[in-house]
Order: C-alpha cells, then structure tokens, then sequence
C-alpha cells in the first residue's frame, strides 16, 4: 500500500532530489555567560533538592535556605535574560519592517503555496467550477421568514456637498505646500522687509561710493531678496496661517504663487553667485576685467538670469492640483499623483535641487577660494617688495583694502552656506529615508527650520555686501532721519 501511494505521489507530484553536501551542519550555539549562570545554578537546585530528599530534619533547614537564595538569584537571571530576549526580537522586527516593509506585514500570514502544477486544464477548470459555481445565483434572495424586521434609519445621512465654514474648519489647521498651519516656527521675516526697501532706495541714489557694476547687482539682490520676502513669507506664509480661505487659496493662484516663489528664489541665489563671480573676475583676471566687469554687461546677465530663473519654474504651475472644489471653483493646492510615478518628474526634481542650491554651493566655495588664494599670494608678493624697497615693515593701504575684501568675500560665503546648509542636509536626508530607510518620514521641526532659514538667507545679503560700506552707511543714516528733518522743518516754518 505504502509502494502504491509514493508511486503515484511521485507520478502525479515529482521527486524532489536532494544534492550532496548541501545539507549545512547545525552550528554550534554560543551561550552567553548569563546562561551560562543560569545553567549552574539550576544544575545545582536540582543536586539540593536531591540532597533535600535523602537528609534529616537538621539538615533539611540548611538546604532549604540555599534553595531559597538560588531561586532568588535564578529570578533575577532570568527575569534579564527574557528581556534581553525581548529586546533583541524588536530590533530584528523593526530592522526586517525598515528593510522591507511589505516583505515583513506579509510574513505574518499563510505563506504562498509553490510547486508545479500537473493537471490538465480541463479538469482543473471542472473543479473550480465545482468548488466556487452557485447554480442558484440569479434567484432572488429573499428575507427569511424567522429574521426580525429592518426598520429604516432614524437619522437621514447628509449627502449634501460641504459647506463654506466646514472647509475652513478643517483646513484652518491642515497643513499643505500652500497653507501651511500652526508648526510652532514663529515666520517673523516680514520685519526684514523695511531692510530690503532702503538698500534698494540707496542703491538706486548711486551715492554709495561704489562702482555701476557693483550696484547693479546689489540692486537686483536686493529687488529679488525682497520678492522672496513678499511671495514666500508675506502673500504664502502670513495668509496660510492666519488668514485661511481667502483668494490665495483658489488653485491658480495658489499655483502661480508657488511658481513665483521658486523663480524669486534661484534669481536670488544664481545673483548672489555670479556677483561672486564677478568680484572673482575683477581681482583674479584682470585681462578679462575691463570687458566683463561692465554696466552694460552686469545688465545683460541680470536680465539672462532673471529670464532663465522664471523659465525652468514653471512646471511648478502644472505640478498642483484642487484639493477641494466647491461651487465649480477650486480651492488650494496638492502635488498631482504623476508626481511621485512620473520618471519626467522626477527628473525635474533632481534638476531643481541640483541648481538650486547644490551647484552654487560647489560654485561659492570654489571661487572664494580661488579668489583668497590670489589675494594672499599678491600680498605676499607686494609684502616683499616693499620690504625690499623700503627695509622695513610699514602700513599698506592696498593690502588694507585687500583684507576687507576676504573679509567681506568670507561672511557672504559664510552666511549663505550657513543658511542653506540645513537645506542641503533636508534634501540628503530625505533621500536616504525614501531610498535607503523605507518607511522612516523626515522630521517636521527639520523640513520648516529649512524654510525658515532659506528665507532668513534673503534677508542677510545685501546687508552683508552693503552695510559693511561706510558711505552705505551715511546714506541709511540720512535716509532715516530725512522724515525727522522734514518734521523739525515744518514745525519751524
């Protein structure tokens, strides 16, 4: 009987063949030296015990104290190795979950039947339809007759569309790429705005002392740092949180304004590079510096920036779509599901995070460099030649004003990787924990202290490149007291 059924088990089923030398040898299984207590002390409960039966009544005493102090101490040993064993299954479940999340909530049921299937489809399709077929499925069921009555619904579900004030309820605290809510960042950047304005009044006096070049680019920091201010802080951040549900909201605008905000954003920063750049080129090449450093050509590649800067944006305005529509008008803004399948996409978001601020990080740091270099290499070159001339050590007013340049060059570049550095660590770590650490969500507190120093970084540079100015400073000076001034004048008069 036994022959009967592995021959037709292995007619119908198979034979599995085993390999040789596959099978693996059991490892030998380390005990650790709680164990390793563990076991000697029972070893000897079990030898008191047997000692318990065989002694008098003196003795039994004796053995018994013993016992106790073994149990007590075998308790404890225990009790701290079953925690040990508790704490080292959660860090395998949670390293297993991390590592493949769908892998490990699958593991916990039946696991999938394998093997080769020899039945021919006609029979197989027979007993499927044997098993699963209702021949009675187009009779209409009926209530039985011993089931209680239904009663209809008490209360009538509202199916009507929500209204005006639940909308505003629920969003008032929700929190989207337009509207952010209440995440404890205090968003006081609109202070800074008073800043901007009067460095863009001075600057466009041209009473600063400076050359044409120089202020063309302060002036446009300053115009684009003040944009950032107005889009991002003051018509996106402000009215998100305080004033919800107002005409920002509506999807288009809400869609032009995130647009906005990312081309203000790289004109700001692409500026601040190439007037790096261009104090690079007027200390480090000085054949090049009377056809770059120009007016004219300052104007052409502001324009060529600014252009390119609202060009690469404006997939941001297709990127969104209506969270709610009410009344046929659509209301606020969410990322389209094609952004997160979309090779396309995804692409352009590698881009953006590359140009902004990636590459003028590598560009910041490279030309500063540069530039220090050359400086402290002419010093030195100057520092010999006027000992050489002279004998002795004097004063140069030249490497004077070479030393404010590294000063000047090194808080800019200081402030502006300071700044955006928290960005940059946001934008690896985000990486990592959708690539690498499935499952793990990016800190809230991180990703807004990274907006609210990326937007703190547009408050900071003109100050830097201008204050630091003392004709600058007289202007501001004038420019503050001129109301004071004109009311003493009018109280005179």
């Amino acid at each position: 009987m036994g022959n009967t059924i592995y021959n037709y088990g292995a007619e119908r089923f198979g034979v599995k063949v085993v390999k040789q030398g596959t099978q693996k040898e059991p490892a030998l299984q380390y005990k650790s030296r709680r164990q390793q207590e563990i076991k000697r002390l029972a070893k000897e409960r079990r030898q008191l015990r047997k000692q318990w039966r065989k002694a008098t009544e003196g003795e039994r005493k004796g053995l018994e104290a013993l016992c106790a102090e073994i149990k007590q101490h075998l308790a404890i040993l225990q009790r701290a190795e079953c925690l040990g064993k508790q704490h080292k299954k959660k860090e395998r479940a949670r390293t297993s979950f991390y590592r493949d999340p769908y892998k490990f909530v699958k593991s916990p049921f039946v696991k999938e039947k394998s093997g080769i299937l020899r039945v021919p489809v006609r029979e197989l399709e027979e007993n499927l339809r044997k098993t699963y077929s209702d021949n009675r499925r187009h009779e209409p069921v009926t209530i039985p007759d011993d089931m209680p009555p239904i009663h209809p619904p008490e209360h009538q579900m509202d199916i009507r569309p929500p209204t005006w004030k639940e909308v505003e309820n629920t969003v008032k605290r929700a929190r989207t790429a337009s509207a952010p809510g209440h995440n404890g960042i205090p968003y006081r950047l609109y202070k800074n705005t008073p800043v901007n304005l009067a460095a863009i009044v001075i600057l466009s006096r041209g009473k600063c002392g400076l050359s044409k070049c120089i202020s063309r680019y302060l002036l446009s920091m300053a115009v684009t740092d003040l944009l950032v201010i107005i889009t991002a802080v003051l018509l996106n951040r402000i009215p998100g949180i305080y004033f919800p549900g107002n005409f920002l909201s509506i999807t288009p605008v809400c869609s032009l304004s995130i647009a906005v905000i990312y081309a203000a954003r790289d004109c700001s920063v692409w500026l601040t590079v190439l007037f790096t750049f261009d104090r690079f080129v007027a200390i480090c090449c000085q054949k090049l510096k009377t056809k770059y450093c120009t007016e004219r050509t300052a104007a052409v590649v502001i324009g060529i920036v600014c252009v390119l800067g609202c060009l690469v944006n404006i997939p941001w305005y297709f990127i969104h779509e209506p969270i709610f529509i009410i009344d046929n008008v659509p209301w606020y803004c969410k990322m389209k599901d094609l952004r997160y399948s979309s090779p396309l996409w995804a692409s352009f978001h590698w881009l953006d995070r590359i140009l902004t601020p990636c590459l003028p990080f590598f560009f910041m740091l490279l030309l500063n460099v540069l530039t220090v270099r050359h400086i402290l290499a002419a010093n030195r070159a100057r520092r010999r030649l006027r000992v050489q001339n002279n004998g002795e050590k004097q004063k140069d007013p030249e490497m004077e004003s070479r030393k404010k340049s590294i000063v000047l060059l090194f808080a800019i570049s200081c402030s502006f990787m300071l700044l955006w550095l928290t960005y940059v660590v946001y934008f690896i770590y985000d990486r990592i924990s959708v690539h690498i650490l499935k499952g793990v969500k990016t800190p809230l507190l991180l990703k807004e202290s990274t907006n609210m120093l990326q937007l703190l970084s547009c408050c900071t540079n003109t100050f830097i490149y201008a204050v630091t100015q003392s004709k600058f400073r007289e202007q501001l000076k004038m420019l503050v007291l001129s109301p004071l001034t004109l009311i003493s004048k009018l109280v005179t008069s």
